[in-house]
């Protein structure tokens, strides 16, 4: 994709899912260009200090503010329907009707590649300019975690680790994959439009491969986003509902 096919898409606030993922893709293997590469992979590193396994409890907390690691670097950041982050700064993804919004995520600037919510400074630094209207992805991501720390590493804000700190992170995550996942972590998740009514279902597909319909529900009451099911457990799922007053749920988390 050349820099001026994406300055045309950039300007869009929709996109149909397998636009969007088209363009994510292209866009993802020009950011590595002039980055250094991981030493440990990124996927299986917690975006939680209290889940850390590499980074030493006492390490220092990078200032959110001043950084922008994570901003430049993570391409697909979702926004839920009841966060606040402001519409300028959305990209809006729709079923192939171009009708039915089923994801949200923090735009790219065509230039730069950056978050569109990212600021540059005269000072070099990068602060967030919607940082307190963020979403929860965001929010989520955690100053100080390893993800955080080996990021930074990435772009140079932080020495790589010693040889023995990279042996003994990789130990653990050898640990990590020896246990199996749960049997009912979703995969992927889907929204779908009930054929013979105007509501829509939840369609999950679990780690083995089946397919289960976890949630029905009336757009006009309710409004979800496919990435927040990605990764959830049918724990996590029932907690979602509970906490958005979701009726109509599927006998399958009973």
């Amino acid at each position: 994709m050349s820099d001026a096919e994406f300055v045309q898409i950039e300007r869009r606030r929709n996109f149909t899912e397998d636009e969007f993922w088209q363009m994510i893709i292209a866009l993802d293997a020009r950011k590595w260009t002039n980055l250094l590469p991981p030493q440990l992979p990124l996927e299986d590193l917690p975006t939680k200090r209290t889940k850390s396994f590499v980074t030493p409890p006492d390490a220092p907390i990078p200032d959110c503010l001043t950084c922008g690691a994570c901003c430049t670097f993570l391409f697909v950041v979702g926004v839920t329907a009841t966060d606040d982050a402001p519409p300028e700064n959305i990209w809006n993804v729709t079923d192939e009707s171009g009708e039915t919004i089923i994801d949200s995520y923090l735009q790219r600037d065509a230039e730069t590649l950056f978050c569109t919510a990212l600021e540059t400074t005269a000072d070099g630094k990068t602060p967030c300019g919607i940082y307190e209207r963020r979403p929860q992805t965001c929010r989520k991501f955690e100053a100080g975690s390893d993800k955080c720390h080996a990021l930074r590493r990435i772009y140079g804000f932080e020495p790589f680790l010693t040889v023995d700190e990279m042996l003994a992170a990789q130990q653990i995550l050898k640990m990590k994959e020896s246990n199996a996942i749960s049997p009912d972590t979703i995969r992927d998740a889907k929204i779908v439009r009930q054929a013979e009514t105007e509501n829509f279902e939840i369609v999950a597909e679990m780690q083995n491969g089946v397919k289960k319909t976890i949630h029905a529900f009336d757009p006009q009451r309710e409004s979800w986003r496919q990435f927040q099911f990605s990764g959830a457990t049918f724990a996590d799922v029932r907690r979602m509902f509970e906490s958005e007053n979701a009726t109509e749920i599927d006998s399958v988390l009973s």
